[in-house]
């Protein structure tokens, strides 16, 4: 009997040990649920001790698995299993559709292969398009190490050097790879109509001047000038064309078919130069309301016939990326605007249109978005990509985190499909492909020398200047070189190349002046005033009643008074053409369409040297009374 109960009480404590050992071995599996047919999902088994951990899938025409990689065959769903020797877990997997991308595209096979390496986190990451402006902060270096960040819009410090810009690209493309496996997309904005990369660089003409020399290959011919000095810093992504439809220097105006062909070109010539070509504004532009964002109430054939004419024209053409729109287009959609909605994103882009490029948000954290959408309903970042937005673009680290994570979240759960997520990823890849980020050191700046030569892009640009000079009234006079002629301008806020100790030398005025004594004008003046000080272009009015001739350069008017002259005006604009009426005593009116040394130069060529001169004549600027 003794014997019986010892034998018992061995029996229990084996028992007892198994049963506390299987409580000591626990598995867990943690990662994604759901996955796209033909993408893969990470799964992580955390057990109590060091064992090795056997996959398994219940449904291998569904789903396999191994070292915990999940693939989706098929959609349905299917169980997969992590067993130890002592253990096992579980979690259910859905499968579903495929990524949709386009299945002829070379490097399709090659973008999967880099998305079934990639973490949820990682993935997330590359939605995200952080600005950077100028000064790359150690507070911007964690947002994108802790965020898994994947691109950034970069306007660097003008004033930085060749190897300055170099060093920073490299170093911002460095902290993206220190947590991702791809390098990032470095975007550049233009931040003003007429631009410059660097104070050292040439400057751009601005959308109206290319527009003036009517001749939309001169669109291509300055974007792939801009788009090679890019490319050479390690830039692969530039904001534009914008191709919204308005009366302003950073766009072709207003007329949809002119509008279409130089945003066209435009892009094409940025594409030849290796620098992705990203449109602005789907599908268009809206009018200012105080109570909501900005609204357009068109429907869908008004906005053939304008706001989408430029897009879809550019769709047909193989467009690889467009930015939507801030704006309520409530034909569609009178919730949210084009950025968040649902109808105009997939339903009308991505399905009606069939466009199958990137299309990135607005930035999120804007503050008319933000007043009205942010804190208010779901997350506006998981908004976004469920109306089908690939990329979402910031201006700030604000949000970030907070939007970073609340995508994670709805993965997590379901709230966003994997396979919207995996599709958004795997169309950011093949861009990245297509212009040469994925191929060994590719993605890096190309500038090696002491100096990077920029006589091509020099000669491009002044060259779109002189054939831009537009004559808009009257004829340019034959000067007599015994006559007075006085010549007056506001200073110019970008460098002209005068030298530093001539005091007001950076000037149309001085350059001008300096050019007529050396070509034997003997009874010139030269005179600055300040366009702020309504003194200032009275003093010049007043003064030209003492002169045989007056060149009077300008590049905004205040149109609140009038101007006049003694018949004896050469009026210069300086900018965007305005209502010539305004100025009495005119005999000829001359569009130079920029404040640039380029700009300059060319109206010198007109005056002295008989350069031809062309009769465009672009809308006038409204008057303002």
């Amino acid at each position: 009997m003794k014997r019986l109960v010892f034998l018992l009480y061995i029996l229990l404590l084996a028992l007892l040990t198994t049963l506390v050992a299987c409580a000591n071995n626990k598995i867990e599996i943690t990662g994604p649920n759901i996955v796209a047919v033909g993408a893969t999902i990470t799964l992580e088994a955390k057990t109590t001790s060091n064992e090795p951990v056997v996959w398994r899938s219940s449904n291998k025409t569904v789903a396999t698995v191994s070292k915990g990689v999940v693939t989706g065959i098929e959609a349905g769903e299917a169980t997969i299993y992590a067993s130890s020797a002592k253990s096992e877990a579980s979690i259910k997997i859905k499968v579903v559709g495929e990524v949709h991308t386009k299945e002829d595209d070379p490097y399709l096979g090659k973008a999967k292969e880099i998305l079934s390496s990639m973490s949820l986190e990682q993935k997330v990451g590359e939605l995200f398009i952080l600005s950077i402006n100028g000064d790359f902060s150690n507070n911007i270096k964690r947002v994108i190490r802790n965020n898994n960040i994947g691109n950034v819009i970069l306007n660097p410090n003008k004033d930085l050097s060749f190897q300055e810009l170099v060093d920073l690209v490299n170093s911002i493309q460095g902290e993206i790879l220190n947590n991702n496996v791809v390098p990032g997309f470095i975007i550049n904005t233009k931040d003003a109509p007429t631009y410059k990369l660097l104070s050292s660089l040439a400057t751009i003409p601005s959308c109206i001047t290319i527009l003036a020399t009517n001749n939309e290959n001169n669109a291509h011919d300055v974007a792939y000038g801009l788009g090679s000095e890019l490319r050479n810093f390690g830039f692969n992504a530039t904001l534009s064309p914008n191709m919204l439809l308005e009366d302003s220097e950073y766009n072709y105006l207003d007329e949809p078919e002119t509008v279409s062909k130089y945003a066209l070109k435009e892009a094409e010539g940025y594409t030849y130069a290796g620098v992705m070509p990203i449109g602005m504004t789907f599908p268009g532009t809206g009018e200012d309301r105080w109570d909501t964002l900005p609204q357009n109430g068109k429907n869908m054939d008004a906005l053939k016939r304008d706001d989408l004419m430029p897009f879809l024209n550019a769709f047909e053409n193989g467009l690889d990326a467009i930015i939507a729109s801030n704006v309520l287009f409530t034909a569609f959609d009178t919730t949210y605007p084009a950025t968040l909605s649902y109808p105009i994103i997939t339903t009308m882009l991505k399905e009606g249109f069939e466009y199958d490029g990137l299309i990135i948000s607005n930035y999120l954290d804007d503050e008319e978005l933000n007043d009205h959408y942010r804190d208010k309903e779901d997350n506006v970042a998981v908004i976004a990509i469920q109306a089908g937005i690939d990329m979402l673009m910031y201006l700030d680290v604000n949000y970030i985190n907070e939007d970073y994570n609340a995508i994670i979240d709805a993965v997590s759960t379901g709230k966003i499909e994997q396979a919207r997520l995996d599709e958004a990823v795997i169309k950011i890849l093949l861009k990245k492909y297509k212009y040469d980020l994925l191929n060994g050191n590719n993605y890096k700046p190309v500038w090696n020398a002491t100096d990077y030569d920029c006589s091509g892009e020099v000669a491009t640009f002044n060259k779109v200047a002189k054939e831009s000079i537009s004559i808009l009234m009257g004829e340019i006079p034959t000067l007599d070189k015994d006559k007075k002629i006085l010549v007056a301008s506001p200073l110019a806020s970008s460098d002209l190349g005068v030298l530093a100790d001539i005091v007001n030398g950076n000037s149309f005025a001085y350059i001008v002046y300096t050019e007529l004594i050396n070509k034997g004008y003997n009874n010139v003046d030269w005179q600055v005033f300040d366009l702020d000080d309504w003194r200032g272009t009275r003093e010049i009015s007043d003064a030209s009643w003492e002169y045989d001739y007056v060149i009077f350069a300008i590049g905004n008017l205040d149109w609140r008074r009038r101007m006049s002259f003694a018949d004896n005006c050469v009026f210069v604009s300086l900018s965007v053409p305005i209502d010539i009426s305004r100025v009495n005593g005119s005999i000829c009116y001359i569009s130079a369409y920029g404040y640039e040394r380029a700009n300059v130069d060319a109206f010198i060529d007109c005056l002295l040297n008989g350069a031809s001169i062309n009769d465009y004549r672009p809308p006038l600027e409204e008057d303002n009374e």
